[in-house]
């Protein structure tokens, strides 16, 4: 389940995904000035109003959480937003939420950075006030720690709970830690997932070199890419043994194969670059997890922020990982790539789920759907000879060949998200239809 700019859940994301849409917001000057921005910022000759949002943060059923309307409006709205959203997982997996949800059920949850405290609280009312009431509640309301308990305590749930924080890739990497908690035994049944909601969400300054885009859109892997936007999202994914689904009769978008988690280390130019190494190896690991050969994975949903030189670094060690485990049986360009940031923007925290949702989707589907904003290959983005090509438009996902004529591999999926900081998360898909059987 999930909240996407232009997309209210998972099945109005899929058709923008189809159509290969955008979902930016322009503000007006009027609306701008209305949020309290000042005239010498909107009329700046760089300024760039531009924002990609959720729509409907501000409401919430207070009552219906047995929560007060006070403590509520305290509360931060990214752990209001993913408590709805991991209660509509939950529906759509097909378990009752309170009622019908096994007692050993994980919760793993990233949150983005609270802007609501700050922004819509000021901070200080909080901070300076005499209630120690409200002081309690400003923290447990707000800070990261407690996004997936609130979750288990409002839904009576006894499996391990976690929050998980590595910077833009955390909702994958609380994914890969709940499906852990699966094969280790520690739950039955995990929801993963995560929730960036940007406060205020009113536009910003461009600069030559920095990593926001010229003109509020993302154009991932193509040469008028100029940068990316930070931008909303809400998503949240159940999991569970594939062993225990099939009995169960449960029905599934796609099973998780194998995960890589990484750190570049310092193998890279600073902090907050990207490294190939670390991103190698984590792709690496998925699939010697999983037991296949990079030659049957037909679709990467790729991290791509549309950055100067991140799209480029991305698609290189995608293109060592592959080439150290067997792509070249697949032959040139088999392999299609995309990033759903060119419908969304950059979802920061729950960049992964969100790209996670879409590849799961085009895997139930048969179908692969547009990378958004995209026209003309970056020629920092380096192709030639490849296993990779960016797809550009809707169209069936066919099966590929097995070797020797023996039938067809079942569609296989990656999906990366790379944090700020060095944390590389890599996870590999495939149709829930179709046996891993390590071809």
């Amino acid at each position: 389940a999930g909240r996407f700019p232009g997309a209210p859940d998972v099945r109005s994301f899929w058709k923008l995904l189809q159509e290969g849409k955008h979902a930016r917001t322009l503000w007006t000057r009027a609306e701008l000035a209305a949020k309290g921005v000042s005239a010498e910022v909107y009329n700046h000759p760089r300024f760039v109003p531009a924002a990609y949002m959720v729509g409907g943060a501000e409401s919430f059923d207070a009552a219906f959480w047995g929560l007060s309307p006070h403590e509520s409006a305290i509360m931060d709205p990214q752990h209001r937003t993913f408590m709805e959203v991991a209660w509509a997982a939950f529906e759509t997996a097909g378990y009752a939420p309170r009622s019908g949800t096994p007692k050993r059920t994980a919760v793993v949850a990233a949150p983005g950075i609270d802007g609501y405290m700050h922004h819509h609280l000021g901070g200080a009312p909080l901070k300076d006030s005499l209630s120690p009431a409200d002081i309690f509640l400003g923290e447990v309301g707000s800070e990261k720690d407690y996004i997936a308990t609130r979750v288990s305590f409002a839904l009576d749930l006894m499996g391990p709970s976690i929050a998980v924080n590595s910077a833009c890739s955390s909702a994958l990497a609380a994914i890969a830690q709940a499906a852990q908690m699966l094969l280790t035994g520690q739950a039955d049944l995990a929801l993963g997932g995560a929730a960036a909601l940007s406060f205020p969400n009113q536009g910003y300054l461009y600069e030559d070199g920095l990593v926001f885009s010229r003109d509020g859109l993302v154009r991932p892997f193509d040469a008028a890419a100029s940068g990316t936007v930070f931008g909303d999202a809400v998503g949240a994914v159940v999991l569970k043994r594939r062993a225990d689904a099939q009995r169960d009769g449960d029905t599934a978008l796609a099973t998780i194969n194998g995960f890589g988690v990484t750190n570049d280390g310092a193998r890279r130019a600073g902090f907050s670059a990207p490294g190939v190494s670390g991103q190698r190896e984590a792709v690496v690991s998925a699939l010697r997890m999983g037991g296949v050969s990079a030659a049957s994975v037909s679709f990467v949903e790729c991290h791509a922020t549309a950055t100067l030189v991140g799209d480029g670094i991305e698609l290189r060690a995608l293109t060592e990982a592959f080439a150290s485990q067997g792509a070249g049986a697949g032959g040139v360009g088999y392999c299609a790539v995309g990033s759903v940031k060119g419908n969304i923007g950059h979802a920061n925290a729950a960049a992964g789920v969100t790209g996670l949702i879409k590849a799961a989707m085009s895997l139930s589907q048969a179908a692969l759907v547009p990378t958004a904003n995209f026209t003309k290959l970056n020629d920092k983005v380096h192709l030639g000879g490849g296993p990779f090509a960016v797809n550009g438009v809707l169209c069936p996902w066919p099966r590929h060949a097995r070797a020797a004529g023996k039938g067809q591999l079942p569609r296989r999926a990656g999906v990366s998200s790379f944090g700020i900081g060095g944390t590389d998360v890599h996870m590999l898909l495939q149709e829930a239809a179709a046996d891993a059987d390590g071809a």
